[in-house]
């Protein structure tokens, strides 16, 4: 109930549901349950959307498992922002004390802070976080924890023998609200990349304040028993911490754009191309906003004269400017682990002016001292073909 585990390598989202013998009757004896809570400093990006750099974002909420232990086949993990602010604490799961000096389910700061300090004295289910922006006025937009029934700190809640103390009213829905948020998982992979963006617009538009957010088992009400999940927390010594990624629309297709001369290049059949990257270095400074453009070539030029659309002359296949379809796609991959580290999705999407096609990429959203490589996916007539670019390049600091 009041274990901390700030400086754990782990982050842990458990549900846990056993059962009890009282004399001749058997009964649930409830659910051990644990949550994980985080935090973003959202200053950066909030200038960038403030100047215009970025314009409609949406925003991902990222976690790599490492561990996954008796998780059904199908569930759904929830989000939810916090209503208070809170602090992290310095304690690991296996210390034998259960006391720490921060955050738990009762208190925010360790022994003395209650989750919330308004009409609600004693959260004994845990901390309070919004759902609705348009209760929060009202002073109705948080609720408790959706365990309700039965209390899980009552041992044993169905024997006769013991003293239940009375479930918390009224009942709250699993998921519900415009700043709940959820992921559901059905036979895949448990790593997270959750839609976040309601809870963090609420956030940039001063709608309530950035105390983080609390990820949990979307139902913690039934004795169903979802095993035990364990993501890499920001204090591994590995590439995997969490993160919140930004994604935005900012590719320029300049062929769509009225008045554009599509007679200097023409588009190339992708079941016959060869795709490289031009003058692209082996080490970029971090912080720098690099245009990395991105050619691609007939795997079996002509090396005569000949005369492409509109009569202009060239002198090989090898000279000439193709582009890649509009459907194209880039990805950047960690050089040693093949992770995606900025996956493919709408918001990578190449673009294309009177130079070839080329996409810009922000080094500040990469781990520095890391090798990384490029990956590009073209779509055309129902075929899809991936180009691998051999060249890693270095993040510096």
């Amino acid at each position: 109930m009041f274990k901390n585990t700030g400086l754990d390598e782990i982050l842990e989202i458990e549900k846990r549901t056993s059962y009890y013998a009282c004399g001749s009757t058997e009964g649930n004896l409830g659910s051990v349950l644990t949550r994980a809570l985080l935090y973003f400093d959202l200053t950066q990006i909030s200038q960038s959307i403030a100047c215009g750099q970025v314009t409609n974002p949406r925003f991902y909420l990222n976690l790599k498992v490492c561990e996954s232990m008796e998780v059904p086949s199908a569930y759904t993990l929830a989000a939810y922002p916090v209503s208070e602010s809170w602090q992290m604490g310095t304690g690991y799961k296996f210390d034998e004390n259960d006391y720490s000096d921060g955050v738990s389910w009762k208190f925010r700061d360790g022994q003395s802070q209650y989750w919330y300090s308004g009409s609600i004295s004693s959260c004994e289910g845990g901390g309070l976080w919004w759902v609705s922006g348009s209760l929060i006025g009202s002073g109705s937009g948080y609720v408790e924890p959706p365990f309700v029934s039965p209390n899980p700190y009552d041992l044993y809640p169905d024997c006769p023998s013991t003293t239940t103390t009375a479930a918390p009213t009224p009942p709250v829905a699993p998921i519900t609200g415009g700043l709940a948020c959820s992921q559901s998982f059905y036979y895949q992979s448990s790593d997270v990349r959750m839609d976040v963006t309601n809870i963090v617009n609420a956030w940039i538009s001063n709608t309530i304040v950035n105390n983080g957010l609390i990820v949990m088992h979307s139902d913690e009400t039934s004795s169903v028993d979802y095993g035990t999940l364990r993501f890499f927390s920001k204090e591994t010594n590995t590439i995997y911490s969490p993160y919140l990624d930004v994604a935005w629309e900012d590719s320029e297709i300049a062929w769509m754009t009225p008045g554009f001369n599509t007679s200097s290049a023409e588009p190339i059949q992708i079941r016959d191309a060869v795709v490289s990257m031009k003058n692209m270095s082996k080490e970029y400074k971090y912080g720098s906003i690099l245009r990395m453009d991105v050619t691609p070539r007939k795997r079996y030029p002509v090396k005569t004269f000949a005369r492409g659309p509109g009569d202009i002359q060239r002198f090989s296949d090898y000279l000439y400017p193709y582009y890649l379809p509009s459907s194209s796609y880039y990805v950047i991959k960690d050089a040693e682990s093949e992770e995606d580290v900025i996956p493919y999705d709408a918001y990578t999407q190449l673009s294309f002016d009177s130079y070839g096609n080329y996409f810009m990429l922000d080094t500040s959203g990469l781990p520095q001292e890391r090798y990384f490589k490029v990956q590009i996916r073209a779509e055309q007539s129902g075929s899809i073909m991936t180009f691998d670019i051999p060249t890693p390049f270095k993040i510096s600091r």
